[in-house]
């Protein structure tokens, strides 16, 4: 009988540390750790992790929201429900991590309906201005020109150019693009 008490007492301990664990985090962030978002391929490939990786091959350290971002997807998961669910200054809205990081807000978005209670509806001018569809007139994909030296170089390196026109050009505006190299 006194050997028992001490499990009981153990195993109690082991619930109550689970429940206080449980709610230190939002509702959406609760529903994002049942739901195993942080080892979901999307998530790792925003990222940056390579398939198996233990980190990510981004070095910047604006690109986490936690230091401990780059090599625990978790806790990058954890500091971004809870900074997309900050407020945000009018004047600053652009600086929100909403603004900053629009591909894993609109794909977290897309998997917890629960961020919808939590964040807060922010507008994202910079954002809105980039994908502006409408202004774009065309669309150019160059590829580099292959070099003996390194054939490969010609498979490696794309850019995609959004053209705006001849109006764009006229107001002094540069044409926006993505590269890619490999």
């Amino acid at each position: 009988m006194l050997r028992l008490k001490p499990v009981i007492a153990a195993i109690a301990l082991l619930l109550l540390s689970s429940l206080i664990q449980a709610n230190e985090f939002d509702p959406a962030q609760s529903a994002a750790l049942k739901r195993g978002l942080a080892q979901h391929p999307v998530w790792l490939q925003l990222l940056e992790y390579s398939e198996g990786g233990a980190e990510s091959e981004i070095e910047s350290e604006e690109f986490f929201l936690t230091p401990a971002g780059k090599s625990d997807p978790r806790a990058e998961l954890i500091a971004s429900i809870a900074a997309f669910s900050e407020p945000a200054e009018t004047d600053k809205a652009d600086r929100h991590a909403q603004c900053r990081f629009p591909a894993r807000y609109f794909w977290l978005a897309q998997q917890l309906p629960e961020l919808a209670t939590v964040a807060p509806a922010i507008r994202c001018r910079a954002v809105e201005n980039w994908i502006k569809a409408d202004q774009f007139r065309s669309v150019s994909v160059i590829m580099v020109s292959g070099f003996y030296g390194s054939p490969a170089a010609s498979f490696g390196h794309a850019l995609i150019k959004l053209n705006n026109g001849e109006q764009a050009l006229k107001r002094g505006l540069l044409d926006k693009g993505a590269n890619f190299g490999a």
